[in-house]
């Protein structure tokens, strides 16, 4: 991939000043790769990091024109198809003074006039296509605005720049971008990252030389070619689009805009375009890619598989591990990335051992076994301020607004410790602590354990475990294939109950005892919904079927009589 511009960890820099300075010394290298409008023909194009400045640089005169000069870090929104005009508008705003709401598009309209009015948006920017700008209130008071095209912005050779003249300093804790939580639990809620926050990812490749020869589990991607599956939505997608690229050194091949997850068939064809090193995607599309033969054969062909926003089925990582490097990517939109160091054992892929300068502690939590989950209990990861009280070049976490007056962070991510080959202590992310699920006789386990195993299964598409408050768990499947008839769902049902539940009889499974009267088959044209991160999205499943689930529950009690 060519040079790299290293880091120094006294010198903090700027998202866009370090923009120029690739384009100024690597500036014919490849920032990005994407996809035509008719890629499967004419392949992708290549954005080199002088394009890229030259585009971030256009698109800033162009929201001056069009808006005026910011008074005071005004807020604008963007909305489109995940294409590069995503990795242009967040520069070019910061150019300009301004921050720039990202939407995910899938939230409701009341929670989406709460995040616009939250966020004090004024004026709501999007692609071509009415869809962009569908979902609004009719009071929210913005100005639409359609933005130009890829082809427009990148029709830029040597634009003039647009000075940017803050120094780190000065800058550091301006607020630039505006992210938002998924909602699930009421309206959604802004997040707001200031350029400390993104500037403190370079301190990763600090880390790497610090500990080296061992480095760090991030050096697997730096200076390589990732394909990504995540879309710039959400934190994750942002990571490959933008942030990866200027503070890590990766290049990004991003996968066709509309294409959910990255099906098998698209992702042999991307491939056939491109010179991919490693995949940087949800475990879903792991999933989904391993259960194909010619597909799996592609992934145990990679460098490096990066999942993100969930856990990663343990017999399919364990598989894919004795090919090519499995690495768990954990962080969240509040606090940032987890710097983490890899583990001795290959085997043990999917634990953590976060670098002591991350300020992280782990919390054991009293009364916290689950089912299946062994006698010690869990720990939380808490991250703890620096002894000064400053935020620093190593803790994202801190630079966060909300977190300005506290001296440590609760994360709610629950952990188990394990040893490692070298004797070290490593742990293993077990759940978040509002993703436990409590029956109605207070057991707890964890529904994506459960769902993994149904997943496995190759007449399992999707899978929802849910039971909140329930005697016992039910179980929402979206099969592999249209089921036809009474008889065929029945049977279906009866060999899942036997092939997955029963098949084993493992224990975290017969504690929590999944009746077969509490397994439900999707209807067709109702499959289970997803959220930006390729998930189950969990509440609208629940919502969708509450009909079935409340009949399957009266089943079961007249049965228990």
């Amino acid at each position: 991939m060519g040079s790299m511009l290293l880091p120094n960890a006294e010198r903090p820099r700027l998202m866009v000043q370090v923009i120029e300075e690739k384009a100024q010394w690597q500036g014919n290298e490849t920032f990005m790769r994407y996809p035509t409008p008719d890629w499967q023909e004419e392949g992708f194009r290549t954005i080199t990091w002088s394009q890229f400045a030259d585009a971030v640089n256009k698109m800033a005169y162009w929201l001056d024109n069009q808006l005026g000069k910011s008074r005071d870090q005004d807020t604008i929104a963007y909305l489109g198809p995940s294409d590069p005009r995503y990795s242009i508008m967040i520069p070019a705003a910061i150019k300009t003074s301004r921050k720039l709401f990202i939407p995910d598009g899938r939230v409701t309209s009341e929670g989406l006039d709460s995040l616009v009015r939250s966020a004090e948006c004024s004026i709501w920017l999007h692609a071509e296509g009415s869809k962009y700008r569908a979902g609004l209130g009719e009071n929210t008071g913005l100005r639409f605005l359609n933005v130009p095209t890829i082809a427009w912005m990148l029709d830029s050779e040597e634009y003039k720049p647009y000075p940017y003249l803050k120094t780190f300093e000065e800058a550091r804790f301006d607020q630039v971008l505006v992210i938002h939580t998924s909602g699930t639990t009421g309206f959604p809620k802004p997040i707001y990252h200031t350029n400390g926050f993104y500037s403190a990812w370079s301190s990763c490749l600090h880390l790497s030389q610090k500990y080296w020869p061992k480095g760090t589990s991030f050096d697997a991607w730096v200076g390589k070619m990732i394909l990504t599956a995540c879309p710039p939505q959400w934190l994750g997608g942002l990571h490959s689009y933008i942030f990866g690229p200027i503070f890590m050194n990766i290049s990004t091949t991003i996968a066709p805009p509309g294409v959910v997850g990255l099906p098998p068939d698209i992702f042999k064809s991307v491939l056939k375009h491109n010179k991919i090193d490693g995949i940087h995607c949800p475990p879903q599309v792991v999933h989904e890619l391993y259960k194909e033969k010619s597909t799996k054969s592609l992934l145990e062909s990679l460098e490096f598989i990066i999942f993100l926003g969930a856990t990663l089925d343990r017999d399919i990582g364990d598989d894919l591990c004795r090919h090519t490097r499995v690495i768990p990517l954990i962080g969240s939109t509040e606090n940032g990335p987890q710097v983490d160091l890899p583990p001795v054992d290959r085997e043990l892929w999917y634990t953590h051992a976060y670098a002591p300068e991350n300020g992280n502690r782990m919390i054991h939590v009293p009364d916290s076994s689950i089912a299946g989950g062994g006698s010690e209990g869990l720990y939380e990861l808490a991250l703890e301020r620096a002894a000064d009280g400053q935020p620093n070049v190593h803790q994202c976490a801190f630079w966060n607004p909300m977190h300005r007056d506290i001296s440590i962070i609760h994360t709610n991510e629950l952990y188990t410790p394990l040893k490692d080959k070298d004797g070290s202590t490593r742990w293993n992310f077990v759940t978040r602590k509002d993703d436990l699920t409590k029956l109605s006789w207070l057991a707890k386990f964890h529904a994506q354990d459960l769902e993994g195993k149904f997943l496995r299964h190759p007449d399992v598409r999707n899978v929802f475990v849910g039971g909140q408050g329930r005697p016992t768990p039910f179980v929402i499947i979206e099969p592999n294939g249209a089921v036809r008839d009474f008889d065929q769902a029945s049977s279906l049902i009866l060999k899942l109950y036997e092939e997955v539940i029963k098949k084993g009889n493992e224990e975290c499974v017969t504690e929590i005892g999944i009746p077969k009267h509490t397994i439900i088959l999707t209807k067709p044209g109702k499959p289970l919904k997803r959220n930006a991160k390729s998930g189950i999205n969990r509440r609208a499943a629940e919502e969708d079927y509450a009909g079935e689930i409340e009949e399957a529950y009266h089943i079961l009690a007249k049965l228990a009589d």
